[in-house]
């Protein structure tokens, strides 16, 4: 697949990075998918929890990632622990795509 350009000169691979990494350390690369995921989560979270202040609710209960097949566990458990539901899908033999989802009235079944 040929990088897709980007207006400020660099170019994005199929996984969504700009810049690669300056390791090749898989359990960096496993660390920082992670935290992306959690790092969503939360501000999912909190973007719910400031619009319903401000009393324009904006309910952010479903967000999709792809990640490495190595990983799937531990977004099993940062969802459990954060209270999200998440669910797998193959897209390629090295890549899953994760959809997480927080169960709330307007999702409910």
């Amino acid at each position: 697949m040929t990088p897709e350009p980007l207006e400020h000169g660099g170019a994005v691979d199929e996984t969504g990075l700009v810049l690669a990494f300056d390791t090749a350390d898989p359990e960096f690369a496993r660390g920082f998918e992670a935290g992306i995921q959690w790092g969503t989560m939360r501000l999912a979270e909190w973007v719910t929890r400031q619009t319903e202040a401000a009393g324009v609710p904006v309910v952010v209960d479903e967000f999709s990632e792809l990640v490495h097949p190595s990983n799937i566990e531990m977004c099993m458990r940062m969802g459990e622990a954060l209270g999200w539901q998440a669910f797998a899908d193959d897209v390629t033999d090295d890549l899953l795509r994760v959809t997480f989802r927080r169960p709330t009235p307007q999702n409910a079944s």
